[in-house]
């Protein structure tokens, strides 16, 4: 046993506890993102409207006379009711106007009206001041009716896309755990798993050993979710470092190897080097094994390739201990050189060798993972999590904006945050709709901004919706997830809502401004995915942030984040 000090007992017992409340954290999170309503903001906003609003409009009976440019609705006397409609943001509307008809008449100190970004409260969608003592000026009514028929014009639509989203992810994930066979290791920290009596070029009967990842989301484990569409770089681009390394490796070591009869087992041959092979046994006459097991029969190729890492790793092993390691045994395959490695970890479609002699160079095209690995999840807590940020804020924003939109700005979050996080960890497989999600957070943001006049306390439903997002990140350090497509996500989202979502203008100055909006964001969404595509398949090798590892892994225990990737 090792032995301890008290300082590393303490360090060990802080990093774990600390863990354990991330993992609490999610749950407790995701409970209170349920059932409150601090980021289900539709696009009329689902924020609670000022009471003072609404106290003034209950002054004014359902009896009045009103004119013809108002809203001839009855009063709603519900004091805390959240717009999640169109019927009920023309209600807010119409009770806004009566509060302004009756202030303009006895005028609100700044103090019973408050203030928020120097903004009154009670200015509510471009209306006329409320300070002011005067009546409504035909101006003034006639930008009423025009934001009246713009409110009324805008349809309400049920979230399909987002159900049929959501359909999809179940089914995949369904279909991913029963080809599987199950779920991998659960767990949170690699551990090494031990076997004896295995034969190695070692020994008849070595002792192997293997680090198993295990999956903290109850899913399968990294190398089954790169086969079935995870992004993972090296799958999607002709990867420059990979090339290099197995270039160098094979053209350097292989070109000195020897027949190899080994000392351990007289009747076993393989492949190693000269030096290898006068420490470990005699080299034959014959170079080719293969032509010296056919000539005797007695002699068995036992070291032949073994694909072993996600990155196209290979080694010359006995086949018991290949299957040990998980790897893909190659029974018609003499050296490393002579297999492609890379195109069995990524079998969503075969990944061609760039000519015959050089099998180990593949030309990697599967650029689609930024689309697939949106469907797909690291398991079912992840699943579950995902779905539930999904369908409150998407089927919200989806209602007002329609499915059309509502796909846009969920496929460019999606795409453009697995495309950002392939810039900056390509060696990282990862699965999941967290981009697109963020960017859903980015869009109630937006929103927020648009119309935190008519918001109860801004700064308060503010300081949720970043808490939201900082406690997100948080989670986002634990293993198989992915911080810096949650970052790109929700760029892209931001972006996407002032391109894509419908809204409404108060007057030719708010217009031009929105229209000056739309066409800034469309330029920088181009621009981004430019830069972002250049840098993933041109500029390779380079080493982005080199400070920002923490961001994506938090080590709350000293093995969490070792990476099973070696390039």
């Amino acid at each position: 046993r090792h032995k301890c000090s008290p300082l590393q007992l303490i360090n060990i017992i802080s990093r774990y506890s600390l863990m354990l409340f991330n993992l609490l954290l999610s749950y407790v999170f995701y409970f209170y993102f349920c059932l409150t309503d601090v980021v289900g903001m539709g696009h009329y906003s689902t924020y609670t409207v000022d009471p003072q609003i609404k106290l003034s409009a209950h002054s004014v009976t359902p009896e009045i006379e009103m004119e013809d440019d108002v809203f001839l609705s009855p009063v709603n006397n519900k004091t805390e009711d959240l717009i999640y409609s169109k019927i009920e943001a023309l209600e807010c509307y119409r009770k806004m106007v009566e509060a302004e008809r009756i202030t303009a008449k006895t005028p609100l100190t700044s103090s019973d009206s408050g203030e928020w970004f120097g903004v009154n409260t009670l200015v509510r969608a471009g209306a006329h001041d409320i300070h002011s003592n005067q009546l409504r000026t035909p101006a003034s009514l006639a930008r009423e009716r025009n934001i009246k028929k713009q409110l009324e014009s805008l349809p309400e639509f049920t979230p399909w896309f987002i159900y049929v989203v959501t359909l999809a992810q179940i089914i995949f994930m369904s279909f991913m755990l029963w080809s599987y066979g199950g779920i991998h290791e659960f767990g949170l920290s690699p551990y090494v798993h031990q076997q004896n009596n295995t034969p190695t070029v070692d020994a008849a009967e070595d002792t192997v050993s293997q680090t198993i990842y295990p999956n903290l989301w109850l899913g399968p484990d990294e190398k089954f979710l790169i086969k079935f569409g995870a992004k993972f770089s090296p799958c999607m681009r002709e990867d420059h470092l990979i090339n290099i390394r197995y270039t160098n490796l094979y053209s350097k070591e292989e070109s000195k190897f020897v027949c190899c009869e080994y000392q351990i087992n007289r009747n076993w041959v393989g492949y190693t080097t000269e030096s290898e092979c006068n420490r470990r046994g005699k080299i034959l006459a014959h170079k080719n094994c293969s032509e010296y097991t056919d000539e005797f029969p007695m002699y068995t190729h036992k070291f032949k390739p073994c694909c072993t890492n996600i990155t196209g790793g290979c080694i010359l092993t006995s086949q018991e201990h290949c299957i040990f390691l998980g790897g893909n045994w190659q029974e018609g395959a003499e050296t490393c050189s002579q297999v492609n490695c890379l195109s069995q970890i990524c079998a969503m479609s075969k990944l061609k060798s760039k000519n015959e002699n050089t099998p180990y160079l593949v030309e990697a095209n599967q650029g689609y993972r930024l689309v697939t690995s949106l469907f797909l999840h690291a398991g079912v807590i992840h699943l579950i999590l995902n779905l539930i940020a999904q369908v409150i804020l998407g089927s919200q924003i989806e209602r007002t904006a329609g499915w059309f939109r509502i796909m846009l700005i969920y496929v460019t979050s999606g795409i453009g945050g697995n495309l950002v996080s392939s810039v900056f960890v390509p060696y990282y497989p990862t699965s999941g709709s967290g981009s697109s999600v963020y960017g859903l957070l980015g869009v109630v943001l937006v929103e927020f901004l648009q119309s935190y006049q008519v918001v109860l306390h801004p700064g308060i439903e503010l300081l949720k919706l970043l808490s939201v997002l900082f406690l997100s990140l948080f989670i986002g350090t634990l293993p198989y997830l992915d911080n810096f497509a949650h970052i790109g996500g929700f760029m892209f989202g931001v972006l996407s809502a002032y391109l894509f979502l419908p809204y409404i203008t108060f007057g030719k100055l708010d217009a031009g401004r929105k229209i000056c909006q739309i066409i800034v964001a469309f330029l920088l969404i181009v621009f981004l995915f430019i830069v972002c595509f250049v840098a993933f398949y041109s500029v390779q090798g380079t080493e982005w942030c080199k400070n920002c590892y923490y961001l994506n892994c938090i080590p709350y225990t000293s093995t969490l984040c070792n990476n099973n990737v070696t390039v």
